[in-house]
C-alpha cells in the first residue's frame, strides 16, 4: 500500500510523554513562582506599597456604592467594616498558576509573553474587584463574609486562572504561526 508523502516512517509523539513533560514543566515552574512570592513580594518592602495601591483602587471602586469607604495604609475602612490587604490578599498566587502553565506549555515566546502579561494583568483587576466584594460584604451583609472570604471568591479566582490559561492555550493553538512552529520542533 503507498503512504502519502510526508507521512512514510513518521511516528506520532507518545501522548503520555507530552503530559509528563507539560507536568513537569509545570510543577517546577509553579514551585519557583511560588518561593518568588513567598520570599520577594510578600517581603514587607514589596507588599506594602501593592497593599496601599490595592486598598486605594479597591475602595475607588467600591466608593459609589458604600458611603465612607476610603483607604489608609493597607487597610479599605468603611464606617461599619474594616479589612486589611495582607500576603495572600493578592493575585499572587492565581498568577502563578496562570504562568506556569503557560511556561509549560509548547508555544513561541512571543505569544508566551502577551498570555502572560494580559493573563497577568486581568487577574490584578479581577483582585480589586474581590478586594471591593469583600469590603461590600463585610459592611453589609457580615454573616456572608466568611464564606466569602474563604470558600467563594477564591473558588473564582482560582477558576478565572483556569479560565485564562485554557483560553491563552486555545488562542496559541488555533494560531497558524504556533501550529507551523510546534511541528517543526515535533511539540505539536
Amino acid at each position: 500500500m503507498h503512504k502519502p508523502a510526508g507521512i512514510a516512517g513518521e511516528h506520532p509523539p507518545d501522548e503520555s510523554v507530552s503530559v509528563r513533560a507539560f507536568v513537569l514543566r509545570f510543577v517546577a515552574a509553579f514551585l519557583v513562582l511560588e518561593a518568588f512570592v513567598y520570599w520577594v513580594l510578600w517581603s514587607v518592602p514589596v507588599f506594602a506599597p501593592y497593599a496601599e495601591l490595592n486598598a486605594r483602587w479597591s475602595a475607588a471602586l467600591l466608593a459609589p456604592f458604600l458611603e465612607g469607604v476610603r483607604a489608609q495604609d493597607g487597610y479599605l475602612i468603611a464606617p461599619a467594616f474594616s479589612i486589611q490587604v495582607r500576603p495572600g490578599c493578592d493575585s499572587y498566587q492565581a498568577s502563578a498558576v496562570l504562568l506556569a502553565g503557560i511556561v509549560a506549555f509548547p508555544a513561541p515566546l512571543a505569544r508566551k509573553l502577551i498570555g502572560a502579561i494580559v493573563g497577568s494583568l486581568c487577574l490584578l483587576v479581577l483582585n480589586l474587584f474581590r478586594l471591593a466584594t469583600l469590603q461590600w460584604t463585610g459592611s453589609r451583609h457580615r454573616a456572608l463574609f466568611d464564606s466569602m472570604h474563604l470558600e467563594i471568591l477564591p473558588a473564582v479566582f482560582v477558576g478565572a486562572a483556569l479560565f485564562l490559561l485554557l483560553s491563552w492555550a486555545l488562542w496559541v493553538r488555533a494560531s497558524p504561526l504556533s501550529a507551523s512552529n510546534a511541528r517543526r520542533s515535533g511539540t505539536g
